[in-house]
């Protein structure tokens, strides 16, 4: 966490004295606990100060430019809510960068046709149908997945399993049901990894509205979401109200810009009232030592405000050119193509992606454009920043990455270098482009002929674009 050292563990198999297979898997140390309400990491107490996740978290570019802003204005702990549930690389770029996750994995819940209140499959039947089984294996994979990452310190198995919108007599039954199956997942989770804090998003409550159904024995955290809408009855008593377990405020500080502002947009007074009430909320959750603070937060209020200067988001998109659906030089705005160096490589590969410049900073920070800065600050951000406790900035990027170009005539072949550990490989795409990641920077051999030498990519993996990586002809 924030300067983290990795080891690598290297198993071989011999058949009697031949090597026929080598695998490498990288690994960390870290220790993270409850004592009484509080949560510790190696040996310190912390406060855990989150974001509820931005898109493109299963892009290593993405999660490169984007992280070091989050941990500027004080974010600690990356919440995937709304993506990348089992993408490797959102928790093989926290563990580089010393960034923490509290990673998300939903049930299902329903089968089609069977998901109103006068059909759902009741408790005991539902435990023996197709869906149940299906949950515990992809729970057991989304566990293996994540187990050796020590980025990811807090496990949650579901989300909200119960609304306010949901919270009526006559849906008791069914939210009960519910509730009961999340709990059983949550346990079951827990059984493959003991040792990893569980949470279950808003299983205490959300938004004033509160459980009807109550695990014994409970789990070991609280969550409650939205509690900035009852701060006298679910903040200030924290300790007493959820039996002094550590209650983690799973999201709070709802998205100012959205749904439920009639999708106003960062008009410069929306972003100023935002900020206003960012440094009431956030201060006070500081000043009672909070232990979980998951903000919805600085990836969707931060880096943007709409207005007609064009100065509130890195194209310079003005409020009347978006509102006509007409802005100079970007011809099918909102979207635009993504220039890869190549489709080979790893993490996802949008061909074309969404930019907004009025609802979010989920659409407006910029990772993949090297003619423009990555962001633009707005008051939200410096009110994160004033409201939370500092932290130490994230480490360097430590690994190395180049483009090998071998012509049309090498479309499809492996390119691929050994390093002491393994070999390290990528298959050429069509224009015979391989997109290669190594460890660790050095002069490494390739094995279809010739040398490249490579810095750490720290020297350009904070910046939008692609342009710096080096290539090899």
């Amino acid at each position: 966490y924030g300067d983290p050292t990795l080891d690598t563990l290297v198993t071989d198999l011999y058949l009697g004295d031949q090597l026929i297979d080598r695998q490498s898997e990288r690994f960390g140390f870290r220790e993270f606990w409850i004592s009484g309400s509080d949560f510790y990491l190696n040996g310190r107490h912390i406060l855990l100060q989150g974001d509820v996740g931005t898109r493109w978290l299963d892009i290593p570019k993405a999660c490169d430019v984007i992280f070091p802003l989050l941990r500027a204005d004080g974010i600690n702990i990356i919440r995937n809510h709304d993506g990348a549930h089992e993408s490797p690389e959102l928790f093989r770029t926290a563990d580089r960068l010393g960034m923490l996750v509290y990673a998300n994995m939903y049930p299902v819940l329903h089968e089609p046709g069977r998901d109103t209140l006068k059909n759902f499959i009741p408790y005991d039947e539902f435990l023996a149908s197709p869906r149940h089984e299906f949950n515990l294996r992809n729970y057991r994979r989304w566990v293996e997945t994540v187990r050796n990452h020590p980025s990811v310190v807090i496990l949650s198995t579901d989300n909200e399993i119960f609304t306010q919108s949901w919270d009526t007599p006559a849906q008791e039954e069914f939210n009960i049901r519910n509730d009961r199956l999340g709990a059983l997942y949550g346990q079951y989770v827990k059984t493959l990894d003991p040792d990893r804090v569980l949470t279950r998003n808003g299983d205490a409550g959300t938004w004033g509205f509160h459980e009807k159904w109550r695990e014994e024995p409970p789990c070991e955290t609280a969550n409650y979401h939205y509690p900035d809408f009852n701060v006298n009855q679910v903040v200030l008593n924290w300790q007493t109200l959820f039996d002094f377990r550590p209650v983690i405020y799973g999201e709070t500080l709802y998205y100012s810009y959205g749904a439920w502002d009639k999708w106003v947009g960062a008009i410069p007074k929306q972003v100023s009232d935002k900020a206003k009430r960012v440094r009431e909320v956030a201060s006070l959750y500081r000043k009672l030592k909070i232990p979980g603070q998951i903000y919805m937060g600085l990836s969707h209020d931060g880096f943007i405000q709409f207005d007609d200067t064009g100065k509130g988001n890195p194209w310079g998109i003005r409020a009347s050119d978006h509102d006509a659906g007409k802005v100079p030089g970007r011809p099918g705005y909102p979207w635009v193509k993504i220039d890869w160096p190549s489709p080979s490589g790893a993490g996802a590969h949008l061909e074309f992606l969404r930019i907004d410049a009025k609802r979010g900073s989920m659409s407006a920070l910029n990772w993949f454009d090297p003619a423009v800065p990555s962001h633009v600050r707005n008051a939200v951000n410096e009110a994160y920043r004033d409201a939370l406790t500092p932290m130490p900035p994230l480490a360097p990027a430590p690994d190395a990455e180049c483009l090998v170009k071998l012509g049309a005539a090498g479309a499809g072949k492996i390119v691929s270098v050994r390093t002491p550990f393994e070999i390290y490989g990528v298959v050429a795409d069509r224009a015979g482009t391989a997109w290669l990641t190594l460890p660790e920077p050095g002069r490494y051999t390739l094995m279809a002929g010739g040398e490249v030498a490579l810095p750490a990519r720290s020297s350009h993996a904070a910046l939008p674009g692609f342009n710096q990586i080096p290539t090899k002809e």
